[in-house]
């Protein structure tokens, strides 16, 4: 503003005609003569500014003074006046400047966590490739597995398929070789069964089961009816017949007639365990006369009923490696030891010489049991 007013004055004091203005005031102008005209501006604080010239040159001067006043009405426009509520404002710009750099981070912060983001995802999508191009090996790993399982079932099916056919016309012929041997042997059953009859007629005929020539009876029985009579020899097809007993085909040892039956008495000397005694410990009893040596001991497990003597003059043994059917000979020694077996075999350290000299030698007395 006072660069303004400085500006004015220094055009009123000039020797042109001059116009007198204040800035930011209304003003007027009028013509006094038709030599001069003066111009009259009056400022808001109360300043008034006349400037009077003549002719053209007044004209100009007055265009100046235009020229001056709307360069500082502009300059007036430009420069602010101080605004009461300046602080404020300038409060709300610190704000908006405090938000705009918090916008500015935000915006550098979503920046680095979308670059962050961008190599996790990038990373994982690498991953995810990786994980997919193995699955997908895997995968052609187990479909070639698979189709090569596939191939070989099918091929052992298609072996055991053909086994499988081949069995069947196998047993097909089988079983028409079958058909054919059994229709031989149903014909080959019927000739056997009449030879078997024929047989037995003869066998019976042999063992005397056949009746001998039947004779008529003197009276009649009834209207045509008379009886008849036939002799057999039941003895003689006791002693003839033979039996099957534990997979051993034999005869009768001897037959005996019942009152109403024959019963045949047989011996079977195989798979009686029941029939088995033992001996017990062996007894060395030293030398005897002759070169021998004795060793003794008793049987065991006879069963009252059994034939005492038979049993230990047909119970096997052996004794030092040598086999014997029966002892030596037996001997009862009472209720207490019972009956003893005594087996007697050849020894050298009794004297006993192979080519047949014995040399003496001092025999032991012989311990009893």
């Amino acid at each position: 503003m006072e660069r303004a007013r400085s500006d004015t004055e220094s055009l009123l004091s000039s020797p042109t005609p001059t116009y007198y203005a204040a800035p930011g005031g209304s003003h007027s102008c009028g013509k006094k003569s038709d030599q001069a005209s003066t111009c009259t501006l009056s400022a808001s604080g109360g300043a008034t500014y006349t400037l009077t010239g003549g002719g053209l040159l007044g004209s100009i001067c007055a265009l100046l003074l235009l020229v001056i006043i709307t360069l500082q009405v502009l300059n007036t426009l430009q420069v602010p006046t101080r605004d009461p509520d300046l602080a404020e404002h300038e409060r709300i710009h610190r704000e908006w400047d405090k938000e705009i750099r918090g916008h500015e981070e935000t915006r550098v912060k979503w920046k680095e966590e979308k670059m962050l983001w961008e190599g996790e995802h990038e990373e994982t999508r690498v991953k995810w490739e990786e994980e997919k191009r193995l699955w997908e090996g895997e995968r052609e790993k187990t479909r070639i597995k698979w189709k090569k399982e596939k191939m070989f079932w099918e091929r052992e099916h298609e072996k055991t398929r053909v086994a499988w056919k081949e069995e069947k016309m196998f047993w097909e012929g089988e079983h028409r070789k079958w058909s054919v041997w059994k229709q031989q042997w149903e014909v080959d059953h019927q000739r056997h069964e009449k030879d078997r009859k024929l047989w037995e007629e003869e066998r019976a005929h042999w063992l005397g089961l056949l009746w001998d020539t039947p004779r008529d009876e003197e009276h009649c029985a009834a209207y045509n009816t008379r009886g008849y009579t036939a002799r057999m020899n039941p003895m003689l097809a006791c002693k003839s017949a033979p039996i099957v007993i534990h997979n051993e085909t034999m005869t009768p040892s001897w037959c005996e007639a019942t009152s109403n039956e024959i019963v045949g008495h047989f011996t079977v000397n195989s798979d009686q365990p029941a029939c088995r005694p033992y001996w017990d410990k062996w007894y060395d009893k030293g030398c005897i006369e002759g070169g021998m040596r004795r060793v003794e001991s008793r049987l065991w497990d006879l069963k009252d009923g059994d034939d005492w003597q038979r049993m230990y003059d047909t119970t096997p043994a052996r004794v030092n490696g040598i086999a014997f059917s029966h002892p030596t000979r037996c001997e009862s020694r009472g209720w207490i030891y019972g009956m003893v077996g005594m087996f007697e075999y050849p020894d050298t350290s009794c004297g006993w010489n192979p080519m047949g000299n014995i040399s003496d030698v001092e025999q032991p007395p012989v311990n009893t049991l």
